[in-house]
């Protein structure tokens, strides 16, 4: 179903700098005008502190929490003010390859990763070619897999990652991006992905969605052309449906209170043309 949906936050945004974040002996990402590709700073304003807690990292700012360890991650939204753990995400990336080449596989329980840390993001070296990375925004979490140098291998790039919930999925074998409808129209979601590199070169990410599993596929001949660092970028998060009528509510927008108050408020406006070409 074609359903007009307005996101709590519009978040877009080439993803951050990550010099602190990067494994020992790792090329860093670049400072300077490299084509607008991965050294576009994020918006400060959308930025949210993480602190330590008991076995990792936590992020909270009365609209969502993310908790980031070696395990992995989980993201527990709030609904009306109130954190709704039934409703929680969790992810854990399980296998890294391209084509035969295995890039990383999750090691047993108790053997923790190198952690990284910035106030404003955690994240784990998997490997010397791999550091998993969380950004928490207002309503939404970034997740990243930065690649800072060239993969052996040919062929595609399959990330595969255990995603945990109780919420039943939308539908099984989603294609694109995986929704967990809650309630009241507000729909928990994992994707859509794009893929970046250094010259500034995007493009969609396969993600399927079979079980509780979640492939994220780059295509091979897209990597032969990257300039590294690369990264894969997930969303997720929470939204509300305006319609669940399809071709009806078009043309959205949103506009917000004062960016600097964490009591913002949200005027959402769209045209509507179930009766003729309308606004609404």
């Amino acid at each position: 179903m074609n359903r007009k949906k307005i996101r709590s936050k519009a978040i877009t945004a080439a993803f951050l700098v990550l010099l602190a974040l990067l494994p020992a002996g790792a090329v860093p990402l670049p400072v300077g005008e490299r084509g607008g590709g991965l050294a576009a700073p994020p918006d400060p304003r959308q930025e949210r502190t993480f602190h330590p807690f008991p076995g990792g990292l936590e992020a909270e700012n009365g609209h969502i929490r993310v908790e980031v360890s070696a395990w992995g991650m989980r993201f527990t939204p709030y609904l009306e003010g109130v954190p709704r753990p039934e409703a929680a995400l969790g992810f854990r990336l399980l296998e890294v390859r391209r084509g035969d080449a295995l890039l990383y596989v999750a090691p047993p329980e108790g053997v923790p990763p190198q952690r990284q840390e910035r106030p404003d993001r955690a994240g784990y070296a998997r490997s010397d070619r791999l550091v998993e990375v969380y950004q928490a925004l207002d309503f939404a979490v970034e997740q990243s897999f930065l690649f800072p140098q060239a993969l052996p291998g040919e062929g595609d790039l399959v990330l595969t990652g255990l995603l945990s919930t109780t919420l039943r999925p939308e539908a099984e074998g989603q294609v694109g991006q995986a929704r967990f409808p809650l309630e009241g129209g507000v729909e928990a979601f994992y994707g859509p992905a794009v893929v970046r590199d250094d010259a500034g070169r995007e493009s969609p990410v396969e993600l399927h969605l079979v079980g509780n599993e979640v492939r994220l596929v780059v295509p091979g001949a897209w990597l032969e052309e990257a300039a590294y660092p690369v990264v894969v970028d997930p969303l997720l998060g929470v939204e509300t449906n305006v319609t669940a009528e399809p071709h009806e509510q078009v043309t959205p927008a949103v506009a917000t209170s004062d960016l600097s108050d964490d009591n913002k408020r949200f005027l959402a406006v769209w045209a509507d043309d179930r009766l003729g070409n309308w606004d609404i």
